[in-house]
């Protein structure tokens, strides 16, 4: 069984996303889906993150030993996007996996 995270970011605090990512060391998170994109409403025009982003993403990864997935889709709204990342999952999971949803202003913490 594999415990997957799924990262919907775009141009967040570099380091929420490295603490948010690090955060789920906290449980067996094996594998994080990362899905970089602004939602198709937000001012902005750039459709990826700063290298910023991207570099303290791998960074947690790294320094706690998940699988990083990358992916950017450029512009989908909230549910295409959130939709994706399921996808993206489950191309590389089974039906005994499980998936986690966090966003970069969120931390695991086990009590």
């Amino acid at each position: 069984m594999r415990l997957v995270g799924l990262l919907s970011f775009f141009d967040e605090s570099p380091d929420w996303l490295y603490k948010s990512v690090v955060s789920l060391s906290a449980l067996p998170v094996t594998d994080l889906v990362a899905l970089d994109g602004p939602y198709p409403l937000y001012p902005s025009e750039d459709d990826t993150s700063p290298d910023s982003n991207y570099e303290a993403i791998e960074a947690a990864c790294r320094d706690t030993g998940i699988a990083l997935h990358y992916f950017s889709e450029g512009r989908l709204s909230e549910v295409e996007k959130r939709s994706r990342m399921f996808e993206i999952a489950e191309g590389f999971t089974t039906e005994d996996d499980w998936y986690m949803v966090i966003d970069a202003d969120e931390r695991v913490e086990l009590v």
